[in-house]
């Protein structure tokens, strides 16, 4: 708005609360409230703005002359011109002619509505404003559109003094194009918004998380290319657990910028973007040039000028940014940055529906393994028992052992791990084996271990489990300290020493009920080596497992193999891990096929005949998911 005294405000009341919206400084404008002051000030050299009333316009030109008349009218900030009544135009101010299509053409004589061109047409809601204005004899407002700008057109009548006539018409345009593009980009902003999450029952079944995430980029990148126009678009997203500003969405950024590894507060080059997420705040860098911190691509494509970055929060928490750039120096106004920021608001709840929808469908899954684990565990387990009784007798038998590996990957990939890798990391892929006669504690076992990642098989008695363990390698084994077969578990430990001769004790945790012990068998294994023991059952409060998990990382520590450097070997890299989940039952069906049906007759096989018969008859396989491992599975 116009400042230093170039302002003329005209009105009989004070016009602070009008300065006031128009976000004015009481020394930016004067102030005109009778008729002979407005007309002294309007004819002032530094008078170049004019705000007035039509009321107190019109007490004016009765003491104007025609000359301040015209110089009056060509002050107003809106297009005003005479219509005579056959609808030509007779006379018009400085401001109309800048619309013209022809900087030159004189107009004077045009009808009025071609002279805007062939495109020109009213939009309403009055369609014959002329008419309107000469049989009602009062003013009317409507829209007039061409093919460059909306106008906001209100037309009077002016009357002949001496007749009371309708002499001429009065017409004052105010371009609202702008307002008019504002209007429809929040339209537009508001239909974007409400699709970026918005997903079909059908997709939300069928897609997964990143196949969401893939549509969601395809439908930012639309609204803000098409919409916005903009060019050079990065969306980073920040990863909690490293502080990384993790790449979601970049385009038309240069690809070596786009790839940067960027981390929360360790180099110069996140200034900015440390300063929009730490204060929830955006930022325009209107000229990088003039710019000491100029984040992302700024040190790589000096073709950059200008930029514009806001946050992505929702519920106030920052949880990415969203980059605009430009080669333009000052490309970006406060307008860009409102229409980014409500856009951000819509990314930033689609990005958390998504995420949520993603927890809510891992949860479901978890449950759905956790349900077939506890259907097939122990039939598995069965499997896993009477082939290692069949490899202790036939030693080099190739199918057998591949009936034992497809057991276990079928049991791996059930499996509904959940807790956090970084919990309890020795764990991982260890196999345990779980001696006890009670089915429900062997079931127990597999509920809360499984979650960890370990692999774990289960054996009714001692002797069973002997048999494995001398087919097998087992990380760890827990024992009940009597179990069936006739050795109770310091027995059992001397065993196990006989058959890991190398390890300094025997990976060994005892179970027992209400603390009695009445041969002793705790005191006497603690006395050789026992690493430790506990109470009975597997209980889920958080203190009894959290001192289980401790127990079995104190067995894989000191029992575990090592390499030549002295370090515990892992099993498997985390990056390895099969995926858990439902999406995997046509794979174990495979694997069920390919390695269970090859002897029939044979009380195992018609175990897993049973089985699969019986528990997969109805698993339907959700074959657009991820998938678990495949290469292993398609070379078994």
């Amino acid at each position: 708005m116009a400042s230093d005294k170039n302002l003329l405000i005209i009105a009989k009341n004070s016009p602070d609360e009008l300065a006031q919206k128009l976000h004015l400084r009481s020394e930016g404008y004067n102030w005109a409230n009778t008729p002979e002051t407005a007309l002294q000030q309007i004819v002032a050299p530094t008078t170049e703005i004019v705000l007035a009333t039509s009321t107190v316009l019109q007490e004016i030109f009765h003491y104007a002359s025609r000359e301040d008349q015209n110089y009056i009218l060509d002050l107003m900030p809106t297009g005003i011109c005479f219509v005579n009544l056959n609808h030509e135009i007779i006379w018009y101010n400085r401001h109309f002619k800048t619309w013209l299509p022809q900087k030159d053409q004189n107009g004077i004589g045009s009808d009025f509505y071609q002279i805007f061109g062939p495109e020109t047409e009213l939009e309403g809601p009055d369609f014959c404003p002329f008419h309107t204005v000469s049989s009602t004899q009062e003013r009317t407002l409507t829209r007039l559109r061409n093919d460059r700008h909306v106008f906001e057109m209100n037309v009077s009548p002016i009357w002949d003094r001496q007749t009371r006539q309708l002499k001429h018409y009065i017409v004052e345009l105010r371009d609202i194009t702008d307002i008019i593009k504002v209007d429809e980009i929040l339209r537009q902003l508001q239909d974007v918004g409400r699709q970026l999450s918005d997903l079909s029952s059908e997709e939300l079944q069928s897609l997964s998380l990143e196949a969401r995430h893939e549509l969601l980029k395809q439908r930012i990148k639309n609204f803000l290319t098409k919409i916005l126009h903009y060019e050079m678009i990065e969306i980073r997203l920040l990863d909690e657990k490293t502080g990384h500003w993790e790449p979601f969405l970049s385009y038309g950024i240069d690809r070596e910028s786009a790839s940067w590894n960027l981390h929360t507060g360790d180099t110069i080059e996140n200034i900015v973007i440390d300063y929009v997420a730490d204060n929830n705040v955006p930022y325009i860098c209107e000229d990088t040039l003039e710019h000491p911190f100029y984040p992302l691509s700024a040190n790589v494509s000096q073709k950059v000028r200008s930029s514009l970055t806001v946050p992505l929060s929702y519920r106030d928490k920052v949880i990415g940014i969203c980059h605009i750039e430009s080669l333009v120096p000052h490309a970006f106004n406060e307008r860009d940055q409102y229409f980014l920021q409500l856009f951000a608001k819509d990314i930033s709840v689609a990005l958390h529906t998504f995420n949520l929808l993603n927890y809510e469908n891992e949860h479901a899954t978890q449950e759905k393994s956790r349900s077939l684990l506890r259907l097939v565990a122990s039939p598995i387990d069965s499997i896993i028992q009477e082939t290692s009784s069949l490899l202790h007798k036939y030693a080099h038998e190739p199918s057998l052992q591949q009936i034992l590996t497809n057991a276990r990957k079928i049991k791996t990939l059930i499996s509904p791990a959940r807790a956090q890798l970084a919990d309890h990391p020795l764990l991982i892929q260890r196999r345990i084996l779980i001696i006890d006669r009670d089915p429900e504690i062997r079931q127990s076992a597999h509920d809360l271990l499984t979650e960890y990642y370990c692999e774990v098989e289960t054996a009714a008695d001692v002797l069973t489990a002997l048999t494995m363990i001398e087919v097998s390698h087992y990380d760890v084994v827990i024992s009940e300290i009597k179990p069936d077969g006739g050795m109770n578990g310091y027995q059992l430990m001397l065993r196990l020493q006989e058959l890991w001769p190398e390890k300094k004790t025997a990976p060994l945790l005892l179970m027992t009920e209400f603390g009695y012990d009445g041969n002793h068998t705790i005191i006497n294994a603690r006395a050789n080596g026992l690493i430790g023991y506990f109470l009975k059952p597997f209980d889920d409060k958080p203190r009894v497992c959290e001192r289980i998990l401790n127990m079995l990382e104190e067995v894989i520590r000191k029992c575990g193999e090592r390499d030549k450097y002295g370090q515990l070997i892992m099993p498997v890299s985390t990056n390895e891990l099969p995926q858990k989940s439902p999406q995997n039952f046509g794979k174990i069906q495979t694997i069920a096929n390919q390695g269970f049906y090859q002897r029939e007759g044979s009380k195992f096989f018609d175990t897993w005949a049973r089985l699969t018969q019986n528990q997969f008859r109805n698993i339907k396989p959700d074959e657009d998911s991820g998938t678990a491992d495949d290469s292993a599975i398609e070379a078994t």
